[in-house]
């Protein structure tokens, strides 16, 4: 990363911020989100804000493979280490949501083609989590800035990503339970459907709604 440089930050987060970095002797290029430090000499790396969710996303991500899923890669994370890391692969095509800014994307625009390519991934990542996946996984945080964009072998592939806020679910097995009741609402508006923003009713069902929402982008 060139000691974390400017040159080498893709984005900065609320907990922290993402770096483009590459991995030593192999050269593989990978993205490393970085817990930013707390301003307490004393504050264990635990303590920090956004360490829960850290921890979260290296539990899922180090459990659940799939082929629209980022890949988490390795993880620094614990009281003994000075600073919290998660490494990622790297996706070059960037976020969604970027992509499809005219302003913010120098890249041409998606055809549809591409986007029914995105979509389809999309969809098959949150079939994943949601079906096959042992237990069943929420996201919560579905929107276009959590789809990220790449190849794979010469074709563009989406994959979600950003799996700090995910619930896991292991309650929706059972075909009586229809939803959670969540204590806090998380995740981004508008992608938030009515019945979780106004009674935290929380389900499969919520990702569902924010992924109606990204195919309207």
């Amino acid at each position: 990363t060139s000691g974390f440089s400017d040159d080498a930050k893709l984005d900065e987060g609320a907990f922290g911020a993402v770096y483009r970095g590459k991995l030593r002797p192999c050269g593989t290029v990978v993205a490393i989100k970085v817990l930013t430090k707390k301003d307490d000499p004393n504050a264990k790396p635990s303590d920090y804000s956004g360490a829960g969710s850290f921890a979260l996303e290296a539990k899922v991500l180090g459990q659940y493979r799939h082929a629209n899923i980022v890949g988490l890669v390795g993880q620094c994370l614990g009281d003994t280490q000075p600073q919290q890391y998660l490494v990622y692969e790297f996706m070059p095509g960037g976020s969604l949501r970027d992509r499809l800014d005219p302003e913010g994307s120098t890249a041409p625009p998606l055809t549809w083609q591409q986007r029914h390519v995105i979509a389809s991934d999309a969809a098959r990542g949150l079939e994943y989590l949601h079906v096959d996946a042992d237990p069943p996984i929420i996201h919560q945080d579905v929107k276009s800035d959590n789809i990220l964009l790449g190849e794979y072998q010469g074709q563009l592939v989406a994959k979600i990503a950003d799996f700090g806020a995910v619930r896991i679910a292991p309650s929706l097995l059972i075909t009586n339970v229809s939803h959670f009741s969540a204590r806090e609402v998380i995740g981004t508006k508008p992608y938030q459907p009515p019945e979780y923003a106004m009674s935290g009713h929380v389900s499969e069902k919520t990702d569902t709604f924010a992924f109606g929402l990204v195919l309207l982008e």
